[in-house]
């Protein structure tokens, strides 16, 4: 990915956030990453509303990755407002989540989401997961 490639994290946990910037940086991530900590914050930044106002510094992310409960709210509650707002509903849309059942995969497929992983506890792991992630990114899929 070259550097002008963004992805917005939707994650309330600080150690789940380095981590997974942790694991793009191992990866050769070029690009930026946006984290926010709360559904609404996420809305805001694809909105372009303050504090994100102005596309040049605050594009709209190739890639959104969002934890399956974020504090307040849940992914579910961004992936439905995402599916109702134009600007925002062609980005690929990745899950996270600390446990995920098949009856989880089943009821988020249902609702249009492709991509469902859960957070590894392995350092290996979670750098192959990471890869697995990033691939979603449309300038990840047009390289291969």
């Amino acid at each position: 990915m070259e550097a002008d490639h963004l992805i917005l994290l939707v994650e309330d946990d600080e150690d789940d956030a380095f981590l997974f910037q942790r694991a793009l940086e191992q990866l050769g991530y070029t690009g930026r990453l946006q984290h926010v900590r709360k559904v609404e914050e996420a809305q805001t930044y694809l909105l372009g509303e303050k504090p994100f106002s102005g596309r040049r510094e605050f594009p709209l992310p190739e890639l959104i990755v969002a934890d399956s409960a974020i504090e307040g709210a849940t992914a579910a509650h961004l992936w439905e407002w995402i599916k109702n707002h134009q600007a925002s509903q062609n980005i690929p849309f990745v899950v996270l989540s600390g446990d995920v059942s098949d009856l989880d995969r089943k009821r988020w497929r249902a609702q249009g989401v492709q991509w469902v992983f859960e957070k590894p506890g392995d350092p290996a792991e979670a750098l192959s997961q990471m890869k697995s992630i990033l691939q979603q990114a449309p300038s990840q899929r047009s390289a291969d």
